[in-house]
């Protein structure tokens, strides 16, 4: 922001909107990811306090995916499983994290036209939720 208005102080031409879009979307990613690169790296050193209780996996999961709201281009995200109730010990902060972070890759790369499924369930008796993308 300062560079550009120290281009409009020297009468320099701005770029377009949808440049400064794209530069605001990488710099959010990439603080992202130095901020996830900055929690794993406390979390293995066991200096991330954990918020963990007993929740339901699944609405958990739902949860997650209402922040995107609606796709465009017919895009979809289908969730299936956990019929009988599935309780986990967990932070529900950062399984919602883990879970958008998840859906946010699957979406960037599923092309129109395409769904994008969530199975909750267990396997190998451990909760487990799988986020599949069909991106051809």
């Amino acid at each position: 922001m300062e560079l550009m208005h120290a281009d409009l102080k020297e009468g320099r031409r701005l770029p377009d909107a949808s440049h400064i879009t794209d530069i605001m979307d990488h710099s959010s990613r990439l603080v992202d990811l130095v901020n996830s690169m900055l929690e794993v790296s406390r979390l293995e050193a066991g200096d991330f306090p954990l918020d963990l209780g007993s929740y339901e996996l699944y609405p958990l999961v739902r949860l997650a995916v209402a922040s995107f709201g609606t796709l465009g281009d017919g895009r979809t995200i289908q969730v299936h499983g956990a019929e009988k109730p599935l309780r986990v010990l967990c932070d529900p902060n950062i399984v919602q994290r883990v879970l958008i972070n998840l859906v946010s890759n699957a979406i960037r790369y599923t092309p129109p036209n395409r769904r994008i499924d969530i199975e909750v369930g267990v396997r190998d008796q451990c909760a487990a939720v799988s986020v599949r993308d069909f991106a051809g």
